[in-house]
């Protein structure tokens, strides 16, 4: 407001000078003056600060970022709830396998004589490993731990043996609803000639 006024006090002094070469040569610099003024006064207004609304420091009166600015929330990639915009952790991280966690139902189309899957198995997460979860019983006659690995809503088996000499490997997804579970499992109970070998599905109904 003070920079305007100026420029117009100045512009109207223009008129008491009766020489037009004189007035021309004021006029340019009172309007060079005014164009200093204002440049001056809008670097004076210039605010730096966090200028992002999402932060927890949003200033509504910044002009420039200043790269201050702190975003709360979950910084963990593994976790369900990751939040790739969060830059301080806000201890709400969700852990990608507490939807597995529980007691399913299975039902199966796995050989009943080679690889009979036990009907209803426990799922536990395993707090020794990242990322790592327990199923068992797996087996109907001989039981056994599986331990699988879980990336987000994908499971992944590696190969291993489970119960007295069955080799078991496999993969599979849990649902949007978080309950069922389908695993594509792959088996081996070391029969000659590809006889205990074998491929089914499974799917597991949380109970």
């Amino acid at each position: 407001m003070c920079f305007l006024l100026i420029c117009m006090i100045l512009f109207n002094f223009m008129d008491t000078i009766k020489s037009s070469i004189m007035k021309l040569k004021v006029f340019v610099v009172l309007f060079l003056a005014c164009l200093v003024i204002g440049s001056c006064k809008k670097k004076d207004e210039d605010t730096s600060g966090c200028t992002n609304t999402d932060a927890v420091n949003f200033n509504e009166e910044a002009t420039i970022d200043d790269g201050s600015c702190i975003i709360r929330g979950c910084t963990d990639p593994s976790a369900d709830n990751y939040n790739a915009n969060a830059n301080e952790d806000d201890g709400s991280c969700i852990d990608a396998r507490e939807k597995f966690i529980g007691d399913w139902d299975v039902s199966d189309d796995c050989s009943t004589l080679l690889f009979s899957l036990q009907n209803t198995q426990t799922i536990n997460m395993d707090e020794t490993t990242l990322n790592q979860i327990t199923i068992s019983p797996l087996l109907s006659l001989s039981g056994g731990d599986l331990v699988a690995t879980i990336s987000g809503n994908n499971i992944t088996i590696a190969s291993q043996t489970v119960g007295l000499s069955t080799t078991v490997s496999g993969e599979g997804t849990i649902n949007a609803t978080k309950d069922a579970i389908t695993i594509n499992y792959a088996h081996d109970n070391g029969l000659p000639f590809g006889a205990g070998a074998g491929t089914c599905t499974a799917v597991y109904t949380k109970l």
